[in-house]
């Protein structure tokens, strides 16, 4: 077997690893990793050894043992699946049944690029199914031109064999690329995203926590006021004034306190940092609950679907004149469905796909409502989102019988 196609083989593998598992940690080890790996393949190949990706195996696995931070039992099967079928492929290579390196690196494309599909897109038959057809397709058509050149005499045909299973092994590994490519390309694209999607949603936590602050740093300065106030009434024995003052005191901390009281302290929380930024921007608020005990909705997905709702309902308010800016939210539990509805107001002409309600700046707008269908799809609810003129309407329904 030729030594450049087996150093083409370890590359292959050592990018599988380096796409599924963890060892990919530092330049270094991979460069360790490599070094060691082609010092065993070069001496084994010369002593024809042809156990040498078995012992190739062995040392990526104890390597992946002693140098990676997460257990092994998480990912063994990207470190042993592709060692273990080149150690078969490289044995039915030298048994009777004599399959060439070409046929073998086609299956071997093939099989890897199943492994970085089921790391990425999980349980996608469709996937597999597709990889499968193409590669194993390639591989029946050069092992019938194999098996055709065998019994060929012609120098003609024999050589135009030849350039077919050099053009069909180079196709094999121009899909690999291109699959690969798109791939690694959308991963890209996404982690960009998602990263600044997580960046603006700590702005706004930052900007929630800062108006929380400064009001309860207020409170705290007038507080000293309104004990002297009521020292100076007591000092006089003015009772009537006195509680004149403690009644209207008492509806204005009212008023600070909480915009909504549900029950629900998550909820709560969420919808009175979210109303008080909206009160700043000089948005008319709103805001009913129905809800009786606990929400078995996670916390983490509940803020993720109020927040997202509640983010989008005033992005699109901020680009109205203060007069015409307006969020109506309903929660409640009806029949056993948790119920949200955000209504917000908003351009007459919309700048967002009406077919799946995605902002065009491709910013926040589309991310957050990305998140709000995935939550819904996971608890197998209904996402409704209309628009008509003026006023843009969200509605999530999740049965409560399907959260856990």
């Amino acid at each position: 077997m030729s030594l450049i196609t087996e150093l083409v083989w370890l590359l292959l593998y050592l990018y599988v690893l380096c796409q599924c598992g963890e060892i990919n940690k530092g330049l270094s080890r991979m460069a360790v990793l490599f070094i060691t790996c082609t010092s065993f393949l070069l001496l084994f190949s010369l002593l024809r050894f042809d156990a040498v990706w078995l012992v190739i195996t062995i040392l990526v696995v104890l390597f992946d043992c002693f140098y990676n931070e997460e257990p092994f039992i998480l990912h063994w099967s990207y470190v042993l699946a592709p060692g273990g079928f080149l150690i078969i492929g490289k044995w039915l290579f030298a048994s009777i049944l004599y399959f060439q390196e070409t046929e073998i690196t086609i299956l071997f494309l093939g099989f890897c690029l199943l492994l970085l599909m089921r790391k990425r897109t999980g349980k996608r038959v469709v996937y597999y199914l597709m990889i499968s057809l193409v590669f194993i397709g390639m591989f029946a058509i050069l092992r019938v031109s194999n098996k055709f050149q065998a019994i060929e005499n012609k120098t003609t045909i024999v050589e135009f064999l030849n350039f077919f299973k050099i053009s069909i092994t180079g196709l094999a590994i121009f899909i690999f690329l291109l699959i690969e490519t798109t791939f690694t390309g959308f991963k890209k694209e996404f982690e960009r995203d998602t990263g600044k999607f997580r960046n603006e949603v700590l702005q706004n936590q930052y900007e929630e926590v800062k108006n929380v602050y400064l009001n309860m740093r207020g409170w705290r300065h007038d507080y000293h006021n309104h004990l002297q106030v009521i020292k100076a009434h007591l000092a006089f024995e003015q009772t009537e004034e006195l509680g004149i003052y403690l009644n209207e005191l008492e509806q204005e901390l009212n008023r600070v306190d909480a915009y909504i009281k549900s029950g629900n302290i998550m909820l709560d929380a969420i919808l009175n940092s979210k109303f008080s930024i909206m009160e700043k921007k000089k948005i008319i608020i709103s805001c009913k609950t129905e809800l009786s005990g606990v929400i078995p909705l996670p916390e983490v997905d509940l803020c993720v679907i109020l927040g997202n709702l509640l983010d989008n309902a005033m992005e699109a308010c901020e680009q109205l004149q203060q007069q015409e800016r307006f969020i109506r939210v309903y929660i409640a539990v009806i029949k056993k469905q948790f119920y949200v509805s955000v209504q917000n107001s908003a351009k007459l002409v919309p700048n967002f796909n009406e077919k799946n309600y995605i902002s065009e700046k491709r910013g926040n707008h589309g991310l957050g409502i990305k998140r709000v269908k995935a939550l819904t799809e996971k608890y197998e609810g209904f996402l409704n989102l209309q628009n008509e003129p003026g006023i843009f309407a969200a509605e999530v329904t999740l049965p409560l019988n399907n959260i856990k």
